[in-house]
């Protein structure tokens, strides 16, 4: 409700209620998971007040001990003061980005210091990823979270981090960016639906690779001619050019520089002989989507590793898709969550879920655009475009009747796709009021 009051002369008052659902229930935890951080000591070390205040109130919440300072040269004091008195410091959370000396100049001072060495330092910090993940393996950094950091995400990360505990069941959370030794990578996605690059490029960037965005296959075509990359992610189906001829056009351009870029083929296609064509047609993998985090991170890093042959590394992306064909035929689950798609991390999964109730009635006009006017070809676009973004979510009935739009579109026969039409606007009613539900219901607990 919105009002207003106005007396002339004196000005106006606004006024508005607004209804808010209750909070979730709070993270529970296992006992034993709780006493392994009991009496933990760990260092808080950022410049903001409020930032320190509440990651104070959380980590004493977990019974642990923190002691929270403003910069670098305290910490370096507290941490003196905690090892000559014999209960030293076991984790550091450091901000990214302070004044004076940084999280990662700090970072540098401790692991000179003797006895420190055990020290387990986790960064907090809103930077680029790509960038601050290098840096944080030049300094001995163990993990990386990137702000704003939900409460879960914070404690998730602290269990794992040194084997403190094994995560218990009962919370599902994301992992922090544990910093390891595999190679960074800059890769191409080419790829034009947006729910598919921004989960795409949020799972990889997790990782520490950097990645560049082709909207369409002409677009992919020209960034692979203007820079190098270490690897490429190709829709099959693009506006503009299909990722297959972006794929012939680039193997023509290699014969005259010797080069050979892998080429990793994305599609919802899912269909026998597909995997064939694509090897057969230059590309040096095959990922069915909807794509996996486990699976992503196997392709990409089998051919990331330098020991791998060429011919290995299409095996293992073989066995990889043959694994999600697997998977995606055991059923369709009754919850359109899936968190296996995000690597478990949940606003992640909220956001590409906002993504796409903002895009579906988009995805859904240009299905009924196509209909009305009889465009097989522009139907069969439309429809495999949202059978690929609703397999994110497990949304097998909008899958099946995109996909039967899909198949109507390519035969050019229309007769029955108002009525397959209006399944899928069931379906797709079904899966927006399940998605909100789950968005709705999440709250972030720290900012």
């Amino acid at each position: 409700m919105i009002g207003t009051e106005s007396e002339v002369g004196r000005g106006s008052t606004f006024h508005f209620t607004v209804a808010f659902d209750l909070p979730v229930a709070p993270v529970k935890l296992a006992n034993s998971s709780l006493s392994t951080l009991q009496g933990l000591h760990a260092l808080i070390v950022d410049d903001n007040l409020t930032n320190r205040t509440i990651l104070q109130v959380l980590l004493a919440s977990w019974q642990m001990k923190p002691t929270a300072v403003a910069s670098g040269q305290e910490a370096l004091t507290c941490l003196r003061q905690a090892e000559e008195m014999g209960t030293p410091f076991r984790l550091i959370l450091v901000d990214g980005n302070m004044p004076e000396m940084d999280g990662f100049a700090l970072a540098e001072r401790v692991k000179e210091f003797p006895g420190l060495g055990d020290v387990t330092i986790l960064m907090l910090t809103s930077d680029s990823q790509t960038n601050a993940l290098q840096r944080c393996r030049e300094v001995g950094i163990a993990a990386h979270l990137l702000k704003p950091i939900s409460q879960s995400e914070l404690l998730g990360s602290i269990l794992r981090l040194g084997n403190m505990a094994a995560v218990p069941y009962e919370l599902e959370v994301p992992p922090a960016t544990i910093i390891s030794d595999a190679p960074l990578l800059h890769i191409l996605l080419a790829e034009d639906n947006l729910v598919n690059q921004r989960l795409a490029v949020r799972l990889l960037e997790k990782r520490g690779h950097a990645v560049t965005v082709a909207k369409d296959g002409l677009e992919a075509l020209r960034a692979s001619a203007d820079k190098h990359f270490d690897l490429i992610l190709m829709d099959l189906q693009m506006p503009e050019m299909g990722g297959m001829e972006v794929t012939a056009a680039i193997r023509a351009r290699e014969l005259s520089t010797g080069a050979h870029t892998p080429i990793i083929a994305m599609t919802a296609h899912a269909m026998t002989g597909d995997r064939e064509r694509c090897i057969q047609g230059g590309m040096d993998g095959y990922l069915s989507k909807p794509i996996t985090a486990a699976l992503l991170y196997k392709t990409v890093e089998d051919f990331a590793t330098p020991a791998l042959t060429l011919e290995d590394a299409k095996i293992t992306s073989l066995e990889a898709a043959e694994i999600t064909d697997q998977k995606q035929n055991q059923g369709p689950p009754v919850e359109p969550v899936n968190m296996e798609a995000v690597d478990g991390d949940e606003d992640l999964f909220i956001e590409i879920a906002t993504l796409f109730l903002e895009e579906q009635q988009q995805m859904l006009t240009a299905i009924q655009a196509a209909i009305s006017i009889g465009d097989g070809p522009a139907l069969s676009r439309a429809a495999h475009s949202l059978k690929g973004v609703a397999a994110n979510f497990r949304a097998q009935g909008v899958v099946a009747m995109s996909e039967e739009l899909e198949n109507i579109g390519s035969s050019g026969d229309l007769d029955q796709s108002h009525e397959v039409y209006a399944r899928l606007e069931r379906e797709m009613s079904r899966l927006t009021a399940s998605l909100r539900a789950f968005v709705n219901g999440k709250v972030l607990c720290l900012a």
